[in-house]
């Protein structure tokens, strides 16, 4: 994991103001967009 992604993940996760529905987006669009979907479009297109 690069330094902004890192720094993007303390930022979402420890600032007060982050309700509980962004928090479980973020985990959303992070693992099942950039881990699954991209690796099946590489499989599929290429």
């Amino acid at each position: 994991m690069d330094l902004a992604v890192w720094v993007g993940w303390k930022y979402v996760f420890e600032s007060p103001g982050v309700s509980f529905w962004k928090k479980l987006h973020v985990l959303y669009a992070y693992f099942f967009v950039r881990k699954i979907i991209a690796h099946c479009i590489t499989i599929f297109i290429v």
